[in-house]
């Protein structure tokens, strides 16, 4: 249909369980597509999509997204809430190097990688509140956070377990 965004009734279709979106020009996804909470089937493949919005994550029944042909080169670590999503297709899309490798390995490997990316920016939240607040409170907060950020570009290949461990020693 040659569509360059979506018509916005579309959100208002609470019910919606299929979208098929795809073979148009859509470069950009509406972020309201989290409003969609019924959605088990999304289809976006062959647009010039470069991004999914976060919102995606609040459509905990979706089952299938399929995203082939498009320009992604990164999912939103957030994807990892997903716990229903089955089936992930990013056949022909530039990823990164490291998305790439968990594609390869399949949709297991990549809820692993993106629930470890989720996890370390939660601890990485929660271990600068605790910092600042009991460890270092008379610190200006702009020096804890750049030695937290030091010391997680060194933890780069921890996984959760090790940060969760970490954050329950500090």
């Amino acid at each position: 249909m040659n569509l360059d965004t979506v018509l916005p009734a579309v959100f208002n279709m609470r019910n919606l369980i299929r979208l098929d979106l795809s073979f148009n020009n859509i470069v950009k996804l509406n972020p309201k597509i989290g409003e969609l909470s019924n959605l088990q089937q999304l289809w976006l493949n062959d647009n010039p999509l470069r991004e999914i919005p976060i919102e995606i994550c609040s459509c905990q029944k979706l089952r299938e997204l399929t995203l082939s042909n498009t320009f992604i080169i990164t999912l939103p670590r957030e994807l990892a809430n997903l716990a229903s999503l089955l089936v992930l297709q990013l056949d022909g899309c530039p990823m990164k190097e490291s998305l790439n490798e968990s594609y390869a390995r399949g949709i297991s490997q990549i809820h692993t990688d993106l629930r470890r990316k989720e996890d370390r920016k939660l601890y990485k939240e929660q271990l600068f509140n605790q910092l600042t607040e009991w460890v270092y409170p008379s610190e200006p907060k702009e020096n804890v956070f750049e030695q937290i950020e030091i010391l997680f570009n060194c933890l780069k290949d921890c996984n959760s377990d090790m940060l969760k461990k970490l954050f329950r020693n500090c």
